[in-house]
């Protein structure tokens, strides 16, 4: 440590540009000490012997003061060594500072070109996983929407009325909205006598798995809200799946000629406006934690599709 720090102190051109100017009073001094009998050119006092040691330090040499004796020769000549010396060392700190700083700058340039370059490549592998999300996020909307509206409510299907996108307000479904998912989707392309809310849990673990990929192979290090939010889903997911429970209420209603069902029916139906709690160890505790799903997966993909649009369009921050 210490001798790092005695080496930079030598990479500073202002220690040898004072100490190449110290050396002009200091050897007038010593000249004035001397006396004026060791000098020819009759230097008197210390203005004359100042100016003899400039004009010695720099090496001018106009010859009209110059020393008489060996020790002033002597001393002279150790005034222009040490004033050649400070003067290349002062030099060559010179240039060692602007090579550094030149240096830096080219480092500094280089760091914001690599770092450009791996956002936009960070964006591409984005936008690649993005793509595959998308699919899986409109196939699950349509789900959501088919499970959260009644038979009198369906009307048109849209990804922006059923999360809210473009100025358009989300859909604001109730619990009790949910009384017709163990019914068929009616879809020609699902199954016959397979209900809304299977198809359900089929393309919401497929979304899920996407978004799985999209954290494991995109590098989300640049946008950690988009990967808080895919993060906090995914837990929220973790803990409100329900559906080995509420698959298994169905298939027994099935088994028992619908009358489980009808009365899951029923309870749900007869349900409060307000906003159902887990009770513990209740019927409807499954088809709570679905309604809390199918909120906070409306809020989560509409954030999503918010976060993903601002990044795409977006350059590198400086």
């Amino acid at each position: 440590m210490e001798n790092n720090s005695a080496f930079n102190l030598m990479e500073e051109p202002v220690i040898f540009g004072l100490t190449f100017i110290a050396l002009v009073p200091v050897f007038a001094l010593v000249y004035c000490v001397i006396g004026e009998q060791d000098f020819i050119g009759n230097p008197t006092g210390f203005v004359d012997f100042f100016y003899f040691s400039a004009v010695t330090a720099t090496t001018l040499g106009y010859g009209d003061v110059s020393p008489k004796t060996e020790l002033a020769r002597s001393l002279v000549s150790l005034e222009v060594l040490l004033g050649v010396v400070c003067a290349g060392l002062f030099l060559n700190a010179c240039s060692y500072r602007l090579s550094a700083r030149s240096a830096a700058e080219e480092k500094a340039r280089n760091e914001v070109l690599l770092r450009r370059e791996r956002y936009e490549v960070n964006k591409e592998t984005l936008s690649s996983h993005h793509a595959v999300v998308m699919f899986r996020l409109d196939r699950y909307a349509i789900r959501l929407w088919l499970l959260t509206n009644t038979p009198d409510k369906k009307g048109d299907y849209s990804l922006d009325k059923t999360i809210g996108l473009n100025g358009i307000v989300a859909h604001d479904f109730q619990f009790r909205d949910f009384r017709f998912l163990h019914t068929e989707t009616l879809l020609a392309r699902d199954a016959f006598q397979a209900s809304i809310v299977s198809y359900y849990f089929k393309d919401l673990r497929l979304f899920v798995d996407s978004l799985r990929d999209l954290l494991k192979f995109s590098r989300l290090n640049d946008w950690p809200k988009l990967r808080n939010d895919c993060l906090n889903f995914l837990h929220a997911f973790e803990h409100l799946d329900y559906s080995e429970s509420i698959m298994k209420f169905e298939q027994m209603s099935k088994k028992e000629g619908g009358a489980l069902g009808c009365m899951i029916f029923s309870q749900i139906e007869s349900a409060p406006e307000v906003v159902p709690e887990v009770k513990g160890s209740h019927m409807l505790d499954s088809y709570v934690c679905l309604y809390y799903l199918a909120k906070k997966s409306v809020e989560f993909c509409r954030e999503y599709l918010e976060t993903v649009d601002d990044i795409l369009v977006s350059s590198c921050p400086e």
